[in-house]
């Protein structure tokens, strides 16, 4: 007959005193913010600064941008491995910030360094954010991986204040606060094909609108003219307004730079290399409804992948490279082929 046998052993020393350990399980050691001022909901101003202090001491070579960043807009917090990588690639549209620990390195401090633009800006602390032994950043130790994240208001007015103050205060989902929608918006001149191989920061896509109008989340797509399949989305960052000029330039940027472009009176810089044709460009707002659109070259399908027109009424000629298509004086009758001439100077920034 087999006896099952339990056997306690207790280390005990002197009278009765058991051992004193030093261990701190892991969930305790896991770094998360402990107190954030000012408090979410507020409102900041230029040269603002945010002080962050946390659970535990941190890396200090992994507090930077990638970690901790004041972000443009609202942040789907839910989704922490998105929101880490965007921030790592830096494709989310942040506040310049400066960085700053005491000796702990419990506390951090963020200066903004930079124009702050009207709306909503989101502070987030992601898991690229290191203790002192290694152990990546949640806001709700012992639970899955969260973000923390604390809502904030540059210029906004009373009413929209009150709405942000409001939303932080039930916990509810802060919505982007936009400006007047633009009366007119259009495609207005694009270098799609330059002189060599491959594009160095010189192509570029112009759009022209009201003036004074928020064109925030709109986006540029470009469309394949053989299958009307998408090859690349550029979205436009939020706080995004027209100037006085209502022109609008996105630029390629130069190869291997975050930075610097050949094109000149730029607005947005990003990396793209339009097809030379034949292809199309769709300008869609912020509900995903098509704006304008351009069709270069014999395109085989008057619709794209999304159901929106690959072209108006017809499509324009193409260009020789280094040529741009150019809007004829702001003239839009809804026929690409009328209203797009071929220029061999381009005019970025200039109507």
């Amino acid at each position: 007959m087999k006896k099952l046998i339990l056997i306690t052993i207790s280390l005990m020393f002197g009278c009765g005193q058991t051992v004193n350990s030093d261990f701190v399980p892991l969930v305790e050691r896991q770094p998360y913010v402990m107190n954030v001022s000012p408090a979410t909901g507020s409102l900041l101003e230029n040269n603002s600064a945010i002080v962050l202090e946390f659970s535990t001491p941190l890396d200090a070579e992994t507090i930077s941008a990638s970690s901790i960043a004041l972000v443009q807009g609202s942040v789907n917090t839910q989704d922490v491995q998105a929101v880490a990588e965007q921030l790592a690639q830096s494709t989310l549209a942040n506040t310049p910030l400066k960085y700053a620990y005491d000796e702990s390195l419990r506390q951090v401090t963020l200066t903004i360094d930079g124009a702050l633009t009207k709306g909503i800006l989101t502070l987030v602390v992601t898991p690229n954010l290191l203790s002192a032994e290694g152990i990546p950043f949640n806001q709700s130790p012992g639970d899955s991986i969260q973000l923390f994240q604390a809502s904030y208001g540059y210029g906004l007015n009373e009413a929209e204040a009150t709405q942000l103050v409001e939303a932080v205060e039930t916990n509810e989902p802060v919505g982007n606060f936009y400006g007047p929608v633009p009366e007119t918006l259009v495609i207005n001149e694009i270098v799609y094909d330059v002189v060599g191989s491959d594009t160095n920061g010189q192509v570029f896509i112009e759009l022209w609108g009201t003036a004074g109008s928020d064109i925030s989340e709109y986006k540029v797509l470009l469309i394949n003219g053989e299958d009307g399949e998408k090859t690349a989305e550029l979205a436009i960052p939020y706080g995004t307004t027209l100037d006085d000029t209502g022109i609008f330039v996105m630029a390629d940027l130069k190869t291997g730079s975050q930075t610097e472009t050949q094109v000149l009176n730029w607005n947005m810089l990003a990396n793209f290399d339009p097809q030379n044709g034949p292809d199309a460009v769709q300008l869609l707002d912020r509900n995903g409804q098509l704006v304008d659109v351009l069709g270069y070259g014999e395109l085989k399908l008057t619709a794209a992948f999304n159901g929106h027109l690959s072209f108006e009424a017809a499509p324009t000629k193409l260009v020789a490279a280094g040529h741009s298509l150019s809007r004829v004086n702001g003239m839009d009758t809804g026929n690409n082929f009328v209203d797009f001439i071929d220029t061999a100077t381009p005019t970025p920034g200039e109507l």
